[in-house]
C-alpha cells in the first residue's frame, strides 16, 4: 500500500484496489509518514511521480548520471 502511495496512486484508488476504506488506508500512510525518519517524504514522492509522468524510472535516471559523471571525468 506503501508503495503504491509513494508511486503516486491516490488514497481513493488504492481503497478501491485494495477493497480497504478510504480512512483505513488514510491511517496507514499517516503512521508510516510518522514513523519514517526521512522528513521529505511528500517531495520525494512528487518527485517519483514527476518521473514516472516524464516516463523514466529511478534506475534509468541513476544510470544517466552515473554515465554523466564519467563524461566529465574522461573530458577532465
Amino acid at each position: 500500500m506503501i508503495q503504491e502511495w509513494l508511486q503516486g496512486k491516490t488514497r481513493d484508488i488504492i481503497a478501491k484496489e485494495t477493497g480497504i476504506s478510504q480512512g483505513s488506508v488514510t491511517g496507514i500512510i499517516t503512521e508510516w509518514k510518522e514513523r519514517t525518519v526521512n522528513p521529505d517524504i511528500e517531495n520525494l514522492r512528487e518527485f517519483a511521480i514527476w518521473l514516472k509522468n516524464q516516463a523514466l524510472r529511478l534506475v534509468n535516471a541513476q544510470k544517466g548520471l552515473g554515465m554523466q559523471n564519467v563524461e566529465i571525468i574522461r573530458s577532465g
